[in-house]
């Protein structure tokens, strides 16, 4: 049997791709979900922050100031208003 480079049959019929790739979809969820929770459990130790703003507009009601934070740990990033 001819495989891919995925490890995929390269013979596969139609009802098979479907159901493979609602398989693949349904693990790649799991795996985000996770992702996600290890995300929000994280303490973020290491995390980084850099100030940004937009300024100089015409009318200075339109300026504005953020945060932008990274953790390397879980990998999330996050934008917190000043």
């Amino acid at each position: 049997m001819k495989m891919g480079p995925a490890g995929n049959p390269l013979n596969l019929n139609q009802r098979q791709i479907r159901n493979r790739a609602i398989s693949i979809k349904s693990r790649i969820d799991k795996l985000n979900d996770c992702y996600k929770e290890l995300q929000q459990i994280c303490t973020h130790p290491n995390k980084t922050s850099k100030r940004d703003s937009s300024t100089g507009n015409w009318d200075r009601g339109d300026d504005c100031y953020w945060i932008n934070h990274y953790c390397p740990d879980c990998d999330k990033r996050w934008t917190e208003d000043q």
